[in-house]
């Protein structure tokens, strides 16, 4: 895969988001890899704007949430390649249809996109998913789905505007139907008003 240099100007936010953690720091070179990449592919893209040091250290599970958004709500992550452990249970916790593995070079300038893994691919009896041992689906695998989903989306411009107005949006069924034990609970208006 190709090599992705960021630019001086997103490596000084970067490193003054990551408040001089190294494992801060790299995840965020990593999504921001991931998110160049999707831009030179033209497929507009989002960060959770939690940073992801602060993710970690507020839920119970390690780092349940998700790493990028699409433009129609779909999510997924971003890991460490070759260091990442990944688990099914953590991909559903947050939504994500898909894990996206990153190789972030020494310097924390840029990175490689490596491969991806889809939740659909994953096993239910396996625990967890170390990437330098699972089989990666090629990257293009990745923005084939995407491209294949997203017809018809609102445009960049359109969807922030809606972000900033309404918030995120629920993550579309799309990329986990048919996963066996995904199944996020619906909330009804009668439940949400009931304070439950």
């Amino acid at each position: 895969m190709g090599q992705i240099v960021l630019k001086s100007r997103l490596l000084l936010k970067i490193r003054k988001e990551s408040g001089g953690s190294r494992e801060v720091l790299n995840s965020l070179c990593g999504e921001s890899v991931a998110r160049r990449w999707l831009k030179t592919r033209g497929i507009p893209s989002w960060r959770n704007p939690e940073t992801p040091g602060i993710k970690r250290k507020s839920s119970s599970s390690e780092s349940s949430g998700y790493s990028v958004m699409l433009a129609d709500g779909s999510r997924f992550m971003v890991c460490s390649y070759p260091s990442a452990v990944l688990s099914r249970e953590k991909l559903a916790a947050a939504k994500c249809f898909a894990a996206l593995a990153v190789k972030v070079n020494s310097g924390n300038t840029g990175g490689s996109v490596m491969g991806c893994i889809f939740l659909r691919d994953t096993e239910i009896y396996e625990k967890q998913y170390s990437l330098d041992r699972y089989p990666l689906r090629p990257a293009s695998d990745l923005v084939d789905f995407i491209t294949d989903h997203t017809i018809g989306r609102p445009g960049a411009l359109l969807f922030s505007t809606r972000l900033l107005l309404s918030g995120e949006p629920d993550a579309p069924e799309y990329g986990t139907q048919g996963v066996e034990l995904f199944n996020p609970e619906q909330v009804s208006g009668r439940r949400l008003f009931n304070g439950h």
